[in-house]
């Protein structure tokens, strides 16, 4: 599921190091809320699908939750993703512009995969799953990549007993090895929309031999291996892990640039005690991913990673990004944010102030406290409430009160809660939701999706958008 690799870093480094990498870019996300206390993993190109994995709810009073759900968000709906008999978890690889989803489902000792694409029905009634065979005499197969016309690459083999063998895939052909199709033998690592496919020492475009090019050697002090992570786009322009080759090494992004330029746009070293990976590289050569446990991006073509955190509007103080997992059209960035105290699945959008006509939340208050059973004060019992709830301050551009503003938020715990709420601002511009749960759940916080009024638009770079309390 394009997982963050993870290689050692001392947590002190993170301040300064991140820091020194941060020049100024004109550029403001604002966040659209995806998922609740969940990890999201891939997202189509115009980011309408995102797939990753869930908390849920218990299903009855006694019942547990239910944790790293393999899931498909369509526009606000849930699907889960079904696995094949005998997998016990999946790695997801992409999404592709016709929404076919793309993963590797593995059993319990991670040595047998089956590649896996589901797709959501046309009248959202489910998830259609198609399992692919591996090449003849393999028992295994992985796929590493998938282009907009829906073509697989990946490697094939038998742990312990057979080579990998790179294979392609598709709905007419099944799956054949590439060395029939006059490609080399090295594992595909990668593959852009239009099939431009990356290994560790060659690119070429699918279908045609004669593309193949070397990369350039790495630079010295720096070696690259088949286990790290690669995106690439059409033109050969590739994101990049490379480790030091010293006793300690430590992990580091670069950018190649298809001319045979290494970038080396990473400052800062990512180590077994922090994670680090590739998210995507775009057209335009703009990267996303994850040092140091954090979130970071750089610019096309040039740029230098910078922290997504620093991009953030001021409306959302507070939330930190930990990961850059995808990058989508016209600059959007799926991630893993913090949100009150919990990981949340979420799209960074690039967003612009309001001038005129603007709404815009000027305070948010948060309060909470844990309301026990008379008899068993400070005890997490089941009969044991939280109570909450968020005061919401609507204003316009010059700070007037906006009487009837429609509010969309929604109530968070650290687990699984996703409490939503709409509610209308009275002719103070104020209003208060009100929340009652389960005790014990952790920090509390409200997250605000969307200021409506006719005429007006609600400015997000501006203002206060998500807060939370620890309720005591």
């Amino acid at each position: 599921m394009r997982p963050p690799f993870k290689f050692a870093a001392r947590s002190f480094w993170l301040a300064g190091l991140l820091a020194a990498t941060a020049p100024a870019q004109a550029l403001t996300y604002a966040i659209d809320f995806v998922a609740t206390a969940a990890g999201g993993a891939v997202m189509d190109p115009t980011g309408t699908l995102v797939a990753g994995l869930a908390n849920l709810a218990p299903t009855c009073a006694n019942c547990p939750p239910t944790f790293s759900v393999p899931s498909l968000w369509v526009n606000g709906q849930r699907f889960t993703l079904t696995l094949p008999a005998d997998r016990a978890y999946i790695g997801l690889v992409g999404i592709n512009a016709q929404g076919w989803v793309v993963g590797n489902a593995w059993n319990g000792g991670s040595t047998t995969s089956t590649p896996t694409v589901w797709t959501v029905r046309a009248d959202h009634s489910g998830v259609d799953r198609l399992d692919l065979a591996p090449l003849p005499g393999k028992a295994s197969a992985e796929a590493t990549g998938i282009d907009r016309e829906g073509r697989i690459v990946g490697v094939s083999n038998t742990w312990f007993t057979s080579p990998e063998e790179p294979f392609l895939w598709t709905m007419t052909g099944g799956t054949v090895p590439l060395t029939t199709l006059g490609h080399g033998s090295e594992k595909p690592l990668g593959m852009s929309p239009g099939g431009t496919v990356g290994t560790a020492s060659f690119t070429y475009t699918l279908g045609q031999p004669a593309s193949t090019v070397s990369v350039a050697p790495s630079p010295a002090g720096w070696r690259r291996e088949s286990i790290l992570s690669l995106r690439i786009n059409d033109r050969g322009d590739r994101a990049f892990g490379m480790l030091t080759t010293s006793s300690s090494p430590l992990y580091y992004i670069w950018r190649y640039q298809a001319e045979g330029v290494w970038q080396q746009i990473g400052l800062s070293g990512t180590g077994s005690m922090s994670t680090g990976g590739i998210g995507e590289i775009d057209a335009q050569g703009s990267v996303v991913g994850t040092q140091l446990s954090t979130g970071v991006r750089a610019e096309g073509p040039a740029g230098m990673l910078v922290p997504l955190t620093s991009l953030l509007s001021p409306a959302y103080a507070g939330v930190a990004i930990n990961s850059g997992n995808d990058l989508g059209d016209g600059g959007v960035v799926l991630a893993s944010a913090n949100i009150g105290r919990a990981a949340r699945v979420a799209k960074l959008v690039p967003v612009s102030p309001c001038t005129s006509n603007c709404l815009r939340v000027s305070s948010l208050t948060v309060t909470g406290r844990i309301v026990y059973e008379p008899r068993k004060p400070g005890q997490c019992t089941a009969r044991a409430k939280t109570a909450a709830s968020a005061q919401v301050k609507v204003v316009d551009e010059n700070g007037i009160a906006v009487r009837g503003a429609v509010v969309k938020g929604r109530f968070l715990d650290d687990y699984y809660l996703d409490g939503k709420v709409t509610l209308t601002t009275n002719s103070q511009g104020n209003v208060t939701a009100q929340h009652s749960g389960p005790a014990c759940v952790g920090a509390i916080a409200f997250f605000i999706d969307s200021v409506t009024k006719a005429g007006r638009s609600l400015d997000r770079t501006s203002g206060v958008l998500t807060s939370f309390v620890i309720p005591q």
